[in-house]
């Protein structure tokens, strides 16, 4: 219950309503980053549904090219984001943030519609590895999926693959990693939040 009450706290301060932020101009103004920037940023509003706190680390599992969500996180919430995307990053920037991933010392992780992009469960598993390697004890993941038409039929294209499954898909993949109990759904927000009280189970 208490686990509950913290995931549904987060969005809920900001806009007093449950259900997702929306990745839109208006939900954008007020804030001091987004002026021409936010058709490149689409992903700045699922960082208002998570639990991030002033003055901790985070790491950004698959966060893209550009590092506006990181200006944003810096500024308005006084969050550290630090970014591994091994198709859209260089190979000097992941290495040296793997060299940080080591230390597991991240306060959370997070991860913006990777999951239902990615087909194989191999490489899905790997991706969710890696954010639990990244995590202090006690640290907090969280997998945001967009569940596209929501048929859980899956589309493939020449460059690009939507697996159109929500969240609670998932849950399996990340207990895999997390541990069974330490993992809840938020269907409402279309993310998992994945605790790591157990340290990061090995797949066989």
């Amino acid at each position: 219950m208490k686990i509950v009450f913290l995931l549904l706290g987060c969005a809920s301060s900001l806009y007093g309503s449950q259900g997702q932020t929306p990745w839109n101009r208006e939900t954008a103004q007020g804030f001091p980053v987004y002026d021409g920037k936010l058709e490149i940023t689409e992903g700045f509003g699922a960082y208002l549904d998570f639990c991030l706190r002033p003055n901790t680390k985070n790491f950004d599992n698959g966060g893209g090219t550009h590092d506006y969500n990181s200006e944003f996180l810096k500024i308005y919430k006084g969050v550290t984001n630090i970014v591994y995307d091994p198709f859209q990053r260089t190979q000097a920037n992941n290495e040296q943030v793997l060299e940080e991933v080591a230390k597991h010392d991240f306060d959370t992780s997070t991860s913006n519609s990777v999951l239902n992009v990615i087909d194989l469960q191999e490489k899905r598993l790997e991706h969710i590895a890696l954010s639990c390697a990244a995590l202090k004890d006690s640290g907090i993941a969280y997998f945001k999926v967009w569940q596209g038409n929501g048929s859980h039929v899956a589309e493939r294209k020449e460059d690009s693959y939507q697996s159109n499954r929500p969240a609670a898909a998932y849950q399996a993949e990340v207990e895999a990693i997390f541990g069974q109990g330490n993992v809840v759904v938020d269907s409402q927000r279309h993310m998992l939040i994945a605790y790591k009280n157990r340290g990061c189970l090995t797949l066989n």
